[in-house]
């Protein structure tokens, strides 16, 4: 974050970087101390500026603040975020056991942390499926049938047995996502950075058949392989999040990585984009009027006054907006010393 300090006497301009204290000399020499919030302020004085209790000769200083991106949380759009699942059971691929049953829609929510040059996946996140049918085993993986998120099966050689059949269902299913901070070129980042994991302790794969039956806890981490795809982009005042999914996790039911649930598929989630901070792009005292000119500021925003930076309220103001679309408040300076600020 930083502060601008123009001065209307020397017209100079200063760049520095926010504290509580400045420990910069500045035009007359005095030391300013700001005790700020960060958003935008304008100091106006009719004959002097009291800054450190010192008298400064300078009419106007304005404050112009800028501030940085914050995590935001997007929320999953299920009409678009749809993953099947493919894998293996004890080595033997899985199929359906009915129509659809491994495909679903996800809902829930996923944090990041985006700054527009930049993404991180900051976890937390909340990424569930959908139950898709009634499917086999139960709970626990016995005997019988439950609603589930996805039902599969896989035709098993199981010596001396020969081939059994296996049923499986996953259920409770909900990952999490975490990343580095990855570069956003032209709204896309690379995917293969984002690592999945599982969110709940109840995620599992119940199995059954007439020899082999239990409940696999799904736990760990998959890698996402697709390194194309992935955007953050923003329409209007809409921040549209698409990730393509390709990731495998490994378990073991019989023996290691014998078991595997490979995912495939994309999520999509919005947020919903806030409206830009006014910002103060000019100021002058005119007849003496105050005016401010406001980028980002619309006909409802409200110029506040203030003669301590602690209690605020909406001064008098007449509103025009000039031919770059932004609103300049023009109101009267009748006291010897005031702080203004531009509300949304």
């Amino acid at each position: 974050m930083s502060v601008v300090l123009v001065c209307d006497r020397c017209s100079q301009r200063k760049i520095l970087p926010v504290r509580w204290f400045l420990p910069w000399t500045w035009c007359f020499g005095y030391y300013p101390i700001l005790n700020i919030q960060p958003i935008a302020y304008f100091t106006s004085m009719k004959n002097r500026i009291i800054v450190t209790c010192v008298a400064m000769s300078c009419l106007l200083l304005s404050l112009i603040l800028t501030g940085q991106a914050a995590p935001v949380t997007f929320t999953i759009d299920n009409s678009q975020s749809v993953i099947t699942v493919s894998g293996l059971i004890v080595n033997f691929a899985m199929t359906n056991q009915g129509p659809g049953s491994l495909t679903t829609s996800y809902s829930g929510s996923i944090n990041a942390d985006p700054s527009g040059s930049t993404i991180q996946f900051t976890g937390g996140s909340s990424i569930n499926a959908h139950t898709n049918g009634i499917w086999q085993p139960a709970a626990g993986g016995t005997a019988g049938s439950a609603t589930a998120d996805y039902g599969a099966q896989a035709s098993v050689n199981y010596p001396p047995f020969g081939f059994i059949l296996v049923y499986g269902a996953l259920r409770n299913i909900s990952f999490d996502v975490t990343s580095p901070v990855l570069p956003v070129t032209g709204g896309g980042f690379n995917g293969t950075n984002l690592v999945f994991s599982f969110a709940s302790i109840d995620s599992a794969l119940d199995y059954y058949s007439s020899i082999l039956n239990g409940s696999l806890a799904l736990t760990g981490y998959a890698t996402n392989t697709v390194a194309t795809g992935a955007t953050e982009t923003v329409n209007g005042s809409t921040r549209t999040l698409v990730i393509p999914i390709d990731a495998t996790f490994y378990f073991k039911l019989k023996s290691a990585n014998d078991t595997t649930v490979h995912l495939t598929g994309q999520l999509v989630a919005t947020n919903a984009v806030a409206p830009p901070a006014p910002v103060i792009r000019s100021v002058a005292l005119t007849n003496q009027n105050v005016v401010v000119a406001a980028q980002n500021a619309t006909a409802l925003s409200q110029l506040l006054v203030s003669s301590n930076l602690t209690t605020w309220s909406a001064a008098s103001v007449t509103k025009t907006t000039n031919n770059s679309g932004w609103i300049i408040f023009t109101t009267p300076m009748n006291r010897p010393q005031a702080f203004f600020q531009v509300e949304q």
